[in-house]
């Protein structure tokens, strides 16, 4: 079994760390992600509006665009 990193619940960087390595892990499908940002920005919202919501609201991105763990070769640079 790994035992995961611990990090203090109240670290600054602790959103910044699980977002990171949620990333490192897991890899978007471009096209799907780039159509949903497209139809966003049609429905108002802004760039740094949609990072945003990728960044702390990434549920509504999950629901929608699947995404996929890389190779062992390439997940091992990546994390």
């Amino acid at each position: 079994m790994i035992d995961r990193p611990k990090v203090p619940i109240h670290h600054e960087f602790k959103k910044s760390y699980k977002v990171a390595l949620r990333d490192a892990f897991f890899i978007w499908n471009e096209p799907k992600l780039n159509k949903m940002k497209e139809t966003m920005k049609k429905d108002g919202y802004t760039n740094l509006e949609i990072e945003h919501e990728l960044y702390f609201n990434v549920k509504m991105f999950t629901g929608c665009i699947e995404r996929n763990i890389p190779s062992p070769k390439i997940l091992y640079w990546r994390v």
